[in-house]
């Protein structure tokens, strides 16, 4: 049996996320109704980078390992290593203020997120122990004078023995 490593947990979630995000969304596009919230293409995920391409959706996900994966525990033979993947869901805006509907237009996202965690814990947590989800507050990052990104996402973390 392969050894289910981080490579494969992001993999995992990359999948996990592809199919089933854009029917969250739905759901809460049919709960609110003052606004919707844009469906993410499948060409719209961007692996640890924040690529020039990004630009030409109107939302993306970044999604990659925050931080350092840490040793929990070792022992002869194996080992017990938390891995933190981030996923976020970002939204170019030209320049301008940070509106309120912006802000929960974000908290939308981030509930799908978590929603499609929280309904899938037990495909996400088969191969894995320890699993969490945190949530990451709206953010808005500069660019340029022209150009603003708002973001927000998730946290999974998990444990991943050696074997």
């Amino acid at each position: 049996m392969a050894i289910y490593d981080v490579e494969q947990f992001l993999r995992d979630i990359e999948t996990l996320y592809k199919a089933k995000l854009n029917d969250e969304i739905a759901v809460i596009n049919a709960e609110k109704t003052d606004f919707t919230l844009s469906d993410i293409s499948d060409n719209a995920w961007y692996f640890q980078e924040l690529a020039k391409q990004a630009f030409s959706y109107k939302n993306f996900v970044v999604y990659g390992i925050l931080d350092d994966p840490r040793t929990l525990d070792t022992m002869s033979d194996n080992y017990i290593r938390e891995v933190k993947v981030f996923l976020e869901v970002v939204i170019p805006v030209d320049g301008g203020k940070k509106t309120e509907a912006e802000i929960y237009k974000l908290l939308r996202y981030s509930r799908a997120l978590e929603s499609v965690a929280l309904k899938n814990y037990d495909r996400l947590s088969r191969r894995v122990t320890r699993l969490k989800f945190e949530t990451l507050k709206p953010n808005m990052i500069d660019i340029d004078d022209r150009l603003r990104i708002r973001s927000a996402g998730i946290v999974i973390s998990a444990a991943l023995t050696a074997r």
